[in-house]
């Protein structure tokens, strides 16, 4: 049970690290749309031009082949 909870300490912890990576004003949404393969598609970037980073959300994509 201990494990279990430092294990959701951690992952908790990671989850806000990102939610405050993603919030930050440097940030830049850029979103992607689909394309004649898969018009239903998209995705989005998240672009820190300061760091040059940039963190990609694909859950909008399809399984690939």
């Amino acid at each position: 049970m201990e494990q279990q909870i430092a294990d959701s300490n951690t992952s908790l912890e990671k989850t806000q690290d990102l939610l405050n990576t993603l919030r930050d004003q440097n940030i830049s949404v850029i979103p992607l749309g689909g394309q004649d393969v898969s018009l239903h598609s998209y995705a989005k970037a998240y672009w820190n031009k300061q760091e040059e980073k940039v963190f990609i959300d694909a859950q909008g994509l399809p399984e690939p082949p």
